[in-house]
């Protein structure tokens, strides 16, 4: 699960450097957080396939089933945090409140996006053995 966290953090590091927001006192809680809602994602979408698993026995059954189920209210929870947090970057009237905004949001989509699409994609290929 860790994995599809560093991945998503390795991106919001490339794009704070390519917007020279750069790492401060500022921007560490912001990736703190999302880091924190990141693996919540990984650990629903894992659990899921744990078990599926234990009922199917059939790694792609279990896997497509976890992302139908659980991928749907991944979907739903990280739109519905990006919406709200989306309002800041578009109403805010302070910079830091602004460019934290997008970062934050930038960061959910990419969590989201690793923990439905890598993960289970790292769970068919490696197997491990807590699933199998």
């Amino acid at each position: 699960m860790i994995l599809p966290m560093i991945f998503a953090t390795i991106m919001i590091y490339a794009y704070t450097g390519i917007k020279n927001i750069g790492m401060n006192v500022n921007t560490v809680p912001v990736i703190a957080v999302d880091i924190g809602v990141g693996i919540d994602y990984a650990i629903y979408i894992m659990q899921r396939i744990r078990e599926e698993m234990a009922q199917l026995r059939n790694l792609r059954q279990v896997v497509l089933r976890a992302i139908s189920t659980t991928g749907f209210a991944v979907t739903f929870t990280a739109t519905t945090l990006i919406a709200g947090v989306i309002m800041w970057v578009v109403f805010s009237q302070l910079r830091f409140q602004s460019d934290s905004a997008l970062l934050l949001s930038l960061m959910l989509v990419l969590n989201a996006a690793a923990a439905m699409l890598l993960m289970p994609a790292w769970v068919m290929i490696f197997k491990p053995h807590f699933i199998t």
